[in-house]
């Protein structure tokens, strides 16, 4: 089954809908009984991980809910015992608890990859003017006053934010950017 990126945010909505269809990918394919098979299958293989997982549990993640990240490892890890995972672990843990980029595309083509590459590069261009308008904008008049060095700190720790902000295997907010967001919201407030 071939599935086109337009044909993943219709299609893999929820956490269930992405787990069911990485399922079938590996071959972990039942009609019936799906739930209490993958339900057996961790308990039995992975009993120190999942011998007090509650069918309820598992059937939650065919639904709207995912289990966290680690436990999402520990479910693919015992998968991979009896079934062939021939894709990025971390790509699909990501992909099964919040969506994004489809995990499972077949080979894409150099031009395409050139395409992308040049559209990814033209973006980085743009978010790093951006940034350096905006650097100038909120030093306002100590903006001639700082340092070449002083600037590209301040660029390069604004770009790696932005950077981690468009990364979907970014899956946690440094405190640093949690830190400077609140700062900002304070200073609004006087």
């Amino acid at each position: 089954m071939v599935v086109m990126e337009k044909d993943n945010a219709e299609q893999f909505q929820t956490p269930g809908s992405r787990l069911e269809h990485l399922l079938a990918q590996i071959g972990f394919e039942k009609n019936r009984g799906k739930i209490t098979d993958l339900h057996n299958y961790l308990v039995q293989t992975s009993p120190e991980h999942f011998g007090d997982l509650s069918y309820g549990a598992v059937r939650g993640w065919f639904s709207e809910n995912a289990p966290p990240m680690r436990k999402i490892g520990l479910v693919l890890d015992a998968l991979k015992k009896k079934y062939p995972i021939n894709f990025d672990e971390k790509h699909l843990k990501t992909w099964w608890k919040v969506g994004g980029f489809y995990p499972f595309q077949s080979a894409i083509s150099q031009e395409e990859l050139n395409t992308l590459n040049s559209q990814a590069k033209v973006k980085r261009e743009k978010a790093a003017y951006v940034v350096m308008s905006l650097i100038h904008e909120e030093s306002g008049e100590s903006f001639n006053d700082l340092s070449t060095d002083e600037l590209d700190r301040i660029s390069q720790i604004t770009n790696a934010f932005v950077n981690d902000f468009t990364d979907p295997y970014q899956t946690n907010c440094p405190n640093s950017y949690i830190r400077a967001i609140i700062r900002d919201q304070l200073r609004n407030l006087e």
